[in-house]
C-alpha cells in the first residue's frame, strides 16, 4: 500500500469523554487524530459542561469570558497540530502517522524550521490579526535588514547571540539609520523570536542580550484647555477646516486614535447607572469600544477596551452633526495635512499631528482632572499604566496643587534645652543602681 496514499487524508476533531466525568458535573474534552483507521487522542485541558457542548460546531456555548479563553485554546491547539502536519510534510516529503503528530507535539522530535519560514508565518500572523499596512510594511522591511544582515536562510535552532554581535552595527554603520530607528528595527527583530519562543520553535531568544538605549526623550506635547478653546472658537468660515478641526477637537475630548474615532459607532455610546447610595443612581453616557488594534486574545478577555465617559463638548458636536456615524471621517494622512495649515492659521506654536488629540486628553484628565494612571490608561485603552508616559507626565501644577492639600499633622517640635522631669520609674531605676554600687553588688 503506497504510504502517502494510506495518511494523506487526517482530520483533527474535539470529542467528549464521558467516562472522565468530575465531581462537579464538567467532562474533559479530547481531541482526536485520525487518519486511515487510526486514532490517537491527546488532552486538551479543557473541561466542560456536556451541555454547552456544540458537537457540530466545535465549540463551547456562551459568551463568557470561561467559554472565550478555552475556545480560544482548543482553536489554538488545533492550529498547532496541523501546522505540525504541513511543516513535516514539507520538511521530509511524506505524509506523517497521528502517532508522529503527537510525538512532535509533545516536544520529542525536532522540526528543522528555517528562519524565512518562520518570518512567513510571523507576518501571516500579524494578518490574521488585521493589522493595518504601515504595520505591516514597517515589519516586513525590519525583518528584511535581518535576513541581510544574517546573508542566508538558517535553521531557527542554528540561529545563537554569537550570529547578532555586530547588528547594531550595521544598522547604524552600513544602513546609515539613527540611533532610535536602529532600536525600532531590533525591537521587531525581537518580537519575531518571541513569536518563535511562544510556538515553542526554539527555548532562547537569540536577540534577548541587546540592550536598546534611546537617544531622544519621550514627546508629551499636548495642548492646554486655552488652545483648544482659540480651535473651538476660531472662526473657520464653515470651511472644511472647520470639520477637520472639530474631528481633531472630538478626538481631543475623547481619547480615541484615528482609527478608533473612524471606526466609532452609535451603538458604542451606553448610558451607565452608577448607585450612589440606597436611593439614587448617577448616569453617565460612555464610550465603550474595543480598539481596532486589540488582538484576538485581549478581545476575547476584554482588554484593550476604552472606556471614556462622554465629555460635554464632544456631545455637542454629535448632536450638531446629528448622529455619530455623521461625525467628519477623514483619512490619517490628510488630518496631518490639514492639520499643519490650522496650526498656522491659529499661531499655536506646536507641532500638530493626530496624536497630539490623544496626548492632550491623557494630559488633562491626568493633571488638571487630577485622576488616577490606571484610570486614564482604562480610558485610552490600554491594560495598564507603561504607555502613559509616552502620552503625558505628571507636571508641577498637579504636584504642588496635592502638596497644597496633604494632610496636616499635628506635631509641635519643642526647641527648649530645659530637662524634663524624671518620671518615679526613672526614679526608681537610679535608685536601685545606687543601692548597688554602695553593697558593691
Amino acid at each position: 500500500m503506497n504510504y502517502l496514499q494510506t495518511y494523506q487524508r487526517m482530520t483533527f476533531r474535539f470529542v467528549l469523554r464521558h467516562n472522565r466525568q468530575k465531581a462537579d458535573g464538567k467532562v474533559p474534552i479530547l481531541c482526536t487524530i485520525r487518519s486511515a483507521g487510526t486514532v490517537h487522542p491527546i488532552t486538551t485541558d479543557v473541561c466542560v459542561y456536556p451541555s454547552d457542548w456544540a458537537q457540530k460546531e466545535q465549540c463551547i456555548r456562551g459568551k463568557d469570558r470561561q467559554a472565550a479563553e478555552d475556545n480560544e485554546k482548543l482553536r489554538r491547539l488545533k492550529d498547532t497540530l496541523i501546522r505540525i502536519k504541513d511543516q513535516y510534510i514539507e520538511s521530509r516529503g511524506t505524509h506523517p502517522t497521528p502517532s508522529d503528530i503527537v510525538r512532535i507535539w509533545k516536544g520529542h522530535d525536532e522540526l528543522h524550521i528555517t528562519l524565512d519560514a518562520v518570518i512567513a508565518e510571523f507576518l501571516k500572523d500579524l494578518r490574521l490579526r488585521k493589522r493595518s499596512k504601515g504595520t505591516l510594511a514597517r515589519y516586513e522591511r525590519s525583518l528584511g535588514f535581518m535576513r541581510e544582515y544574517l546573508k542566508e536562510n538558517r535553521r531557527l535552532r542554528q540561529i545563537s547571540s554569537a550570529h547578532f554581535k555586530g547588528f547594531f552595527g550595521y544598522l547604524r554603520e552600513q544602513k546609515g539609520h539613527s540611533n532610535d530607528y536602529s532600536n525600532k528595527i531590533i525591537g521587531v527583530c525581537k518580537g519575531l523570536f518571541i513569536y518563535a519562543r511562544r510556538m515553542e520553535y526554539i527555548e532562547k531568544n537569540p536577540l534577548g542580550f541587546i540592550r536598546l538605549e534611546w537617544e531622544k526623550g519621550l514627546d508629551t506635547t499636548h495642548l492646554t484647555i486655552d488652545e483648544l478653546k482659540l480651535i473651538s472658537e476660531y472662526d473657520w468660515n464653515n470651511s472644511r477646516l472647520q470639520r477637520v478641526a472639530e474631528a481633531f477637537l472630538f478626538m481631543c475630548y475623547t481619547g480615541l486614535n484615528i482609527s478608533d474615532y473612524l471606526n466609532l459607532k452609535t451603538s458604542d455610546i451606553e448610558l451607565i447607572r452608577v448607585p450612589l447610595s440606597e436611593r439614587g443612581f448617577y448616569e453617565q453616557e460612555m464610550i465603550i469600544q474595543v480598539r481596532e488594534k486589540a488582538t484576538l486574545e485581549a478581545r476575547g478577555k476584554g482588554g484593550m477596551t476604552s472606556r471614556v465617559p462622554l465629555h460635554e463638548e464632544a456631545k455637542r458636536l454629535i448632536e450638531k452633526y446629528g448622529s455619530v456615524e455623521n461625525l467628519p471621517r477623514i483619512s490619517k494622512q490628510k488630518m496631518n495635512e490639514y492639520l499643519k495649515v490650522i496650526q498656522e492659521k491659529t499661531g499655536i506654536q506646536k507641532h500638530f499631528t493626530n496624536r497630539l488629540a490623544r496626548k492632550t486628553f491623557a494630559d488633562i484628565h491626568l493633571n488638571v482632572y487630577r485622576m488616577s494612571r490606571e484610570a486614564v490608561a482604562s480610558m485610552v485603552g490600554h491594560v495598564d499604566t507603561k504607555q502613559i508616559n509616552h502620552y503625558c507626565s505628571i507636571r508641577e501644577e498637579r504636584i504642588l496643587a496635592e502638596w497644597k492639600n496633604r494632610p496636616q499633622a499635628n506635631v509641635e517640635i519643642s526647641t527648649s534645652t530645659q530637662k524634663e522631669p524624671a518620671r518615679p520609674e526613672q526614679e526608681i531605676m537610679r535608685g536601685v543602681f545606687r543601692i548597688q554600687r554602695g553593697t558593691g553588688t
